[in-house]
């Protein structure tokens, strides 16, 4: 029964029913999305985020919507099913065209702003402090990373999804609304990528630690987009392409102090600039400078409890690193010591692993672990840690060497198919190149010429 309650800590319960939101509460929500969306296309150099479309958006997603409709929603696509990057192109083949570009990276954004929020509400329990909180959110809108792969598409809405998954599965609130948002925003994140597998690990917490049935919404919902993954799959002969390369556990070790606690600590610019000097070197005072100060704040009795929720995100970032990065091995993973050549590489495989990471020092720092006493004497922690976090998001804010930055602009590219379609008669179909070079929409040039009305 004692470990029952270990696990519990896991899942407190919130302490009063959500009432109707204020206007007042409802006018910060409303800001939060937007500041968040508009982070998201800002940090996305030279519009780029609106004004072109990226890979598996336009050829995957975009296409299918317009040449199927409704019914390429539950297509696989790398041996998965992409429910929600689906469902925002299947939105956006509703409107001209010539907007395409514009809305996928509009409602991609929107999308992390609603994540944001999400994790906003259900950390309360586990980070009272609002300004604990509000860093956290902070990580998910300016986490450095991002600026390789994550920005302002809706192919990689699946990793941000899984962090919204993570906090709806620790979250306990009390009523209806809540239960039915922790059921929708779990099964939308399985319905939209298989790696949300690996959040079942805190599904059995939950179970263990509640044996109730109404609290199980987002197991529930965890459970039924993991179904329709198998279920989908099962049809679909074609699997994810597979490498019988692996990395092994010293190497996936190595590089994950090095790409996650090192960049939590001083962002992704200070991390290749430590790295082409020093070496992994960086990795193993990471590990260090991390394990004394874990050791430090769980050391006293009173906060065994804290040790779980701790143990369970840090669990978290691990496997949330260590699969993908396994499953997709190859030698462009493993960077070259006195350079910064490889740090970017699949960066999308780091997102969630740096948020749970940042989970869990703002549920350190900010939670409910900390009696009065120690809050007052760790009080010039907090804004020492969120100077530096406000820091490293500055300096990289902007995405370097993004490669949507030379273009091609969508609304060029879709004028010259539109003039290919008039000016060959009887041709079917025409192309809209995208970024990177070598993908491109394919259109029906009835949709093409229509459009251009």
């Amino acid at each position: 029964m004692a470990q029952r309650g270990f696990v519990y800590a896991l899942f407190p319960a919130s302490a009063a029913r959500v009432m109707r939101p204020s206007p007042r509460a409802v006018a910060g929500a409303v800001l939060l999305v937007a500041v968040v969306a508009a982070v998201q296309i800002l940090r996305v150099p030279q519009g780029a985020a609106v004004n072109t479309v990226w890979a598996e958006d336009g050829a995957i997603f975009l296409g299918a919507a317009k040449w199927e409709g409704a019914g390429a929603l539950l297509h696989p696509y790398n041996g998965y099913v992409n429910l929600v990057p689906r469902l925002v192109a299947a939105l956006v083949a509703t409107f001209p065209l010539a907007w395409a570009a514009m809305l996928l990276g509009i409602f991609a954004a929107l999308v992390v702003g609603a994540v944001t929020l999400s994790v906003f509400v259900a950390s309360q329990q586990h980070v009272p402090s609002p300004w604990w909180r509000a860093a956290l959110c902070g990580w998910i809108a300016f986490v450095p990373i991002a600026g390789q792969e994550l920005l302002g598409n809706i192919s990689n809405l699946q990793w941000y999804l899984m962090v919204a998954a993570m906090w709806a599965l620790l979250w306990r609130p009390q009523g209806r609304a809540g239960k039915v948002a922790q059921f929708a925003v779990c099964f939308l994140a399985a319905a939209s990528g298989p790696l949300s597998v690996l959040l079942l690990p805190l599904a059995v917490g939950r179970v263990v630690a509640t044996r109730a049935l109404g609290e199980h919404a987002p197991t529930a919902g965890l459970l039924a987009g993991l179904a329709l993954q198998v279920v989908v799959n099962l049809l679909n002969t074609a699997g994810p392409p597979g490498t019988p390369q692996y990395a092994g556990i010293p190497l996936l070790g190595r590089l994950y102090l090095l790409r996650v606690v090192v960049v939590l600590f001083v962002g992704d610019h200070g991390a290749k600039a430590l790295f082409s000097h020093y070496g992994w070197g960086v990795a193993y005072v990471a590990i260090a400078v991390a394990v004394v100060a874990a050791v430090a704040w769980v050391g006293p009795r009173r906060r065994r409890n804290a040790a779980w929720l701790l143990a369970a995100l840090g669990l978290t970032s691990v496997l949330m690193f260590a699969v993908p990065v396994e499953l997709r091995w190859g030698p462009l993973f493993v960077p070259r010591v006195g350079s910064t050549e490889g740090l970017s590489f699949a960066s999308r495989y780091v997102f969630v692993p740096l948020v749970a990471l940042a989970s869990l020092v703002a549920c350190a720092m900010g939670g409910r672990w900390l009696r009065p006493r120690a809050q007052r004497r760790l009080a010039v922690f907090p804004a020492v840690m969120l100077a530096a976090a406000a820091t490293v998001w500055v300096l990289d804010f902007s995405a370097v060497d993004s490669p949507r930055q030379s273009g091609p602009l969508w609304q060029p590219e879709l004028a010259a198919a539109q003039s290919t379609c008039r000016a060959t008669p009887g041709l079917a179909t025409a192309s809209v190149n995208i970024r990177p070079p070598g993908w491109a929409v394919e259109l029906h040039c009835s949709d093409l010429v229509a459009s251009s009305r």
